[in-house]
């Protein structure tokens, strides 16, 4: 089984016919105005898409868990879902709302399947432009 889409966007969704529809794909970075704290985090908002392809013999059940990890390897955010793998391909769709960045640095989304780590997305917390001393 492997990983062969996962995407940050701002929307996403399935259609009846199994086609993903995006908008705001590819978030990489986040830009923010005020430095997060543990008692004043930034909430972000993304929809995590995964396309996973399976091969034969990987028919059944299986579980993908997406870990959401801090610069310093703090977990954040653990979410899974169980799925059935009955297709050659499989999507998935994760609505991850409010989730607390305390943080500035390059946090991660960590894909896993069945307990593997099959991709990590990179996304990166940031200052706006002169806003390092506020």
């Amino acid at each position: 089984m492997k990983v062969v889409t996962a995407l940050l966007s701002d929307w996403a969704n399935i259609s009846n016919d199994g086609r993903i529809n995006m908008l705001g794909a590819g978030i990489d970075r986040v830009n923010i105005a005020i430095a997060p704290s543990k008692e004043k985090p930034i909430r972000g908002q993304f929809m995590l898409v995964v396309r996973i392809e399976r091969d034969i013999g990987e028919e059944g059940l299986h579980t993908l868990q997406v870990l959401v990890v801090e610069p310093d390897g703090n977990r954040i955010g653990d979410m899974q879902v169980q799925f059935t793998a009955d297709k050659k391909f499989n999507n998935a769709i994760f609505g991850i709302m409010g989730i607390p960045l305390y943080q500035l640095g390059p946090h991660s989304f960590e894909v896993l399947i069945d307990g593997h780590n099959m991709i990590s997305l990179p996304i990166d917390v940031v200052l706006t432009q002169g806003q390092a001393g506020s």
